[in-house]
């Protein structure tokens, strides 16, 4: 059991609370990266609109006009560039929140049942795609923009001297068009979160959690969800599966946690009855190779999986090979057996 501020936390909440509030992409990043962009932008706009009003203290039309216009297209159609690469850039800080950073959130249990991991998932899909991004883009339209005002305002200074109100509008013109590039780039850029590798994900914890109940046999297995809550919003940090003997409502046999947070690993954690030299012959007799004895305690013994790991924060690895799901899954059931008969827990695999 987790601690906040030194104090055990094991709260119970309803399922449906949790999916109403849920949240899944850290924003913060990109919100202090636009604010810092959108004072360059401030005083870029500001040294332009100087320059112009520079440009228009010459005397020689002409020069005056060549120049004008030259200026325009430059920071215009540079800027424009520059705007539209920025919101590909904030894009890519868009990341989904890692529950290990959330400190002084409270930590929360619902107990789900297998057809509940389908709907946690639908739900984080949901929130995925609302993310997602826009099929089209209009960079060539705001860059067609910048060349059409900046003609138009060159023929108005020739025509008439140019004034500070032309060049403010220039700036204003030039400035929307930049802003409007920037928002439609970071719309337009992809993410990496697909609904394949969200259903493959599923598939994954699932048949790790019906793996460890499998091998619980006739014991009482209870699935867990895992939340972060902080006033009106939950993060889901992980997925557990505790083992009770038969009409035992008291401590848990055992947990397996999923480990999808990187402050934790995925792990079978022996709770009642447990012996570190029991145990190490259950990982010897079973061929786990790849589980350990990672930690002990007067009270309990952690066994950690080691090998690739799976963070709900990190996409990439949402997609292990079938092969290696069907293994650990096999393994899993294999070793929870193994220790639930070392306990001597009255618990008879099913076939």
């Amino acid at each position: 059991m987790e601690t906040i501020n030194g104090r055990a936390v094991n709260a119970t909440a309803t399922l449906r609370d949790q999916l109403e509030t849920l949240s899944v992409c850290d924003r913060w990043p990109v919100r202090i990266h636009v604010l810092f962009l959108m004072s360059i932008l401030v005083l870029v706009l500001y040294g332009y609109y100087v320059l112009l009003c520079l440009v228009s203290t010459m005397e020689n039309v002409i020069m005056t006009g060549v120049l004008f216009l030259a200026i325009q297209l430059a920071f215009g159609l540079l800027g424009s560039r520059w705007w539209y690469r920025g919101g590909t850039v904030v894009r890519q800080k868009l990341r989904l929140i890692d529950a290990s950073t959330l400190r002084g959130w409270k930590r929360i249990e619902t107990k789900i049942v297998a057809s509940d991991v389908g709907r946690i998932f639908e739900r984080i899909q949901v929130l995925l795609d609302s993310n997602e991004s826009l099929p089209d883009d209009l960079s060539d339209l705001g860059w067609f923009i910048v060349v059409v005002y900046s003609v138009i305002a060159t023929f108005a200074a020739v025509l008439r001297d140019i004034s500070a109100g032309l060049c403010l509008s220039v700036v204003a013109v030039h400035g929307a068009v930049w802003v409007a590039l920037f928002v439609r780039s970071y719309l337009t850029t992809p993410t990496s979160e697909r609904s394949e590798s969200t259903a493959h994900l599923e598939y994954v914890i699932l048949s790790r959690l019906n793996s460890v109940s499998k091998g619980a046999g006739t014991c009482r297995p209870v699935m867990l969800a895992v939340w972060r809550r902080k006033k009106n919003t939950s993060v889901l940090s992980d997925f557990a599966v505790r083992v009770y003997a038969r009409d035992d409502d008291g401590e848990a046999l055992l947990e397996y946690s999923t480990g999808l947070s990187k402050d934790r690993k995925e792990c079978l954690c022996i709770l009642k009855g447990a012996d570190e030299g029991q145990l190490g012959s259950v990982i010897s007799s079973t061929g786990i190779s790849r589980w350990t004895l990672v930690a002990s305690g007067e009270e309990s013994i952690a066994v950690c999986r080691g090998g690739s790991r799976i963070l709900l924060c990190d996409p990439s690895s949402w997609t292990p090979a079938l092969s290696e799901v069907d293994a650990v899954s096999q393994e899993l059931t294999r070793t929870v057996s193994a220790i639930l008969e070392k306990l001597g827990a009255n618990c008879s695999c099913h076939s």
